[in-house]
């Protein structure tokens, strides 16, 4: 009996929904542009599964967490060229990724969840900008932190 209810406690966590703060309409559309400064790169990751759904992932980049991911929602940031470190909320602690960005470039990572013991854990991979544009074009923008 306790693994069924154990089971049925670790479905719903993982196929909920978690509400997560939004942009503007105005500021979705604007980034769905796809269009980098020449001065700087663009960054966009997305989260688009509904596995997961009930958990929150932070995001974070040059160890600033700029927003918390939610089912089907994804952040624009513009950066300084060079090296970044981008990380996202695993199980236990986050999981780095370093990247050398250029000018006028736009960058993009899929943030996925995986199944762990008790909690979802997730990681990114980067993708190519089709890619990217198709998964984007039916998410929502994320309200950045600060």
């Amino acid at each position: 009996m306790k693994k069924y209810i154990l089971a049925l406690l670790g479905a719903s966590l993982l196929s909920g929904c978690a509400t997560v703060p939004l942009a503007t309409q105005e500021a979705d559309q604007q980034a769905k542009q796809f269009v980098a400064p020449k001065d700087k790169a663009a960054l966009y990751i997305y989260r688009n599964s509904f596995f997961g759904g009930a958990v929150k992932k932070t995001l974070v980049v040059d160890k600033k967490p700029i927003g918390e991911t939610g089912a089907y929602v994804y952040f624009y940031k513009q950066l300084k060229p060079g090296e970044h470190q981008l990380a996202t909320e695993s199980v236990l602690t986050y999981n780095h990724y370093k990247v050398n960005m250029q000018a006028g470039k736009i960058y993009c990572f899929h943030q996925y969840l995986w199944p762990s013991l008790l909690w979802a854990g997730s990681s990114l991979s980067q993708v190519s900008l089709e890619t990217c544009k198709k998964a984007i074009s039916s998410l929502q923008l994320g309200k950045s932190f600060g």
